[in-house]
């Protein structure tokens, strides 16, 4: 009866604004600090979903990716989360600091609302952006070992959730390369099978086809997918593919230029491998790597690769791939020569160190024999010609000769050798952990593994140096 009354002079009497619905503590909530999109590399925008709940496994901020983008897709960015919680989660770093190295920013959240005001996401790590910032207002440096991530309440790490086509979650998480290590297969696959773009082709002998670009875009489910294009080798002849990482790609790319000089070359590939300087005593050594005719291949490859491709620019039009090919052909035979010189060295030495490794008997030594057999694996097989960078295949006698003084060494030796391979094995552990993770093709992680032989060298057999200064210091800060 009240209502008719007051209702009648007043229809809105009993309606309520927001801001009487708004909780004084939720005034700092806006669009701009909790946006609905997480902007990325390329004009990529993905969508954010937020649970504010402690202890429920999406508590925090979610960003949703389709598979196809999973392996295109870098930690750092995520690392910022959103504008609204970056404040909070600075300070939890830095109250995450050893005592020491923390009394040097007390009070903690001024130093934290510092830091967010300056700084703004970007492809940079945040942990690197906050120790140049600090060491700007400060004057103190913050060592990358000194943060604690992994201390870090779950709603201060970005949960991902990867969903294929139809928006069917794949899985969930905390870190993004562990669900790339699961899924990345399946993501390439699903990229793989995208409707063919028109720039993809087969059955290429020649460069007719134009400029092959380094990046084209593409949507997929309202979504706007980068793809990086290269040229396959298809064994008699080169496809335009287009891959889901730029990685993946370059790799792809060399091979592919590869095969496509030597189809240029026709006739004068084909005489290189009628009077390559191959002998029988280098197959016989190679025998148990690969057959004979492999080697030669290989030895083919790795002379054009060397000669038309070597480390600069690889050529992506018809006239820069022509200049390559006209300036560079008279190179081949000196390079041939050159490089069946040098293998025969590495064949000599694989054969005589296979020898003794077979001779070499003592249950004392078993752990060292193995590991030594696991470097002579990854040392010399089947392709390892043109696999190995010309700069580090050179150094490959001087490895072979180290290994060998290793075993020698061995003799009243064991204790020393098991010290260097404490200091030694939790860097390889590590390089094969990451190498897994991202199949090799990281050009950082290919460097890496060189150092690690010269590490060896210095460890090892020391009176052999080192072609670069090289230490356990250094490689074990070196992806920090």
């Amino acid at each position: 009866r009240w209502r008719k009354e007051a209702e009648r002079e007043n229809p809105r009497l009993l309606f309520l604004s927001r801001d009487d619905l708004m909780r004084h503590e939720a005034l700092h909530v806006s669009a701009q600090r909790f946006p609905d999109t997480i902007a990325l590399h390329g004009g990529l925008q993905l969508p954010l979903a937020y649970h504010f709940e402690p202890g429920h496994p999406e508590d925090g901020v979610t960003v949703t990716i389709p598979l196809e983008l999973l392996n295109q897709l870098r930690p750092e960015r995520f690392e910022w989360l959103v504008p609204g919680l970056l404040e909070e989660k600075i300070t939890a770093l830095l109250r995450g600091l050893p005592k020491a190295v923390r009394r040097n920013f007390v009070p903690v959240p001024d130093y934290a609302r510092a830091c967010a005001e300056a700084l703004l996401p970007g492809d940079e790590s945040l942990l690197e952006a906050l120790e140049s910032h600090l060491r700007k207002i400060s004057g103190q440096t913050v060592a990358g070992d000194m943060w604690s991530p992994q201390s870090l309440p779950d709603h201060l790490l970005m949960n991902f959730r990867v969903v294929d086509d139809a928006g069917n979650r794949l899985d969930t998480g905390r870190d993004l390369a562990a669900l790339q290590k699961v899924l990345g297969g399946q993501a390439r696959s699903s990229f793989a099978r995208r409707p063919r773009l028109e720039l993809e082709r087969e059955g290429l002998v020649r460069w007719d086809f134009g400029e092959l670009p380094e990046v084209v875009e593409f949507e997929r489910a309202g979504v706007p997918v980068q793809g990086y294009p290269a040229l396959v080798d298809s064994g008699d002849s080169v496809a335009i593919r287009v891959f889901d990482t730029r990685q993946a790609a370059d790799e792809a790319m060399r091979a592919g230029l590869r095969r496509l000089f030597m189809l240029a070359l026709g006739d004068k590939m084909k005489y290189l491998r009628s009077r390559l300087p191959v002998s029988q005593i280098m197959c016989m050594h190679y025998a148990p790597v690969g057959r004979c005719d492999e080697l030669k291949r290989d030895v083919l490859s790795a002379v054009t690769e060397q000669v038309f491709i070597g480390e600069g620019e690889l050529p992506r039009d018809a006239d820069s791939f022509a200049k390559r090919l006209q300036q560079a052909r008279g190179e081949l035979l000196e390079r041939v020569n050159e490089i069946c010189s040098l293998l025969q060295v590495i064949l000599a030495a694989r054969h005589a160190l296979d020898r003794s490794l077979k001779r070499a008997v003592s249950p004392a030594w078993l752990h060292a024999v193995a590991d030594l057999r696991e470097q002579l694996s990854g040392l010399v097989y089947a392709g390892f010609i043109s696999r190995t960078p010309w700069s580090w295949l050179q150094q490959m006698p001087r490895y072979l000769d180290a290994m060998q003084l290793r075993l020698d060494k061995l003799q009243g030796g064991v204790e020393r050798d098991s010290a260097n391979m404490r200091q030694f094995r939790p860097l390889w552990e590590e390089y094969l952990a990451r190498r897994e993770r991202c199949g090799g093709l990281d050009p950082s992680l290919q460097e890496y593994r060189w150092l690690l032989e010269e590490l060896r060298v210095s460890l090892f057999a020391q009176q052999l140096g080192t072609s670069r200064p090289v230490s356990v210091k250094r490689l074990s800060g070196y992806f920090s």
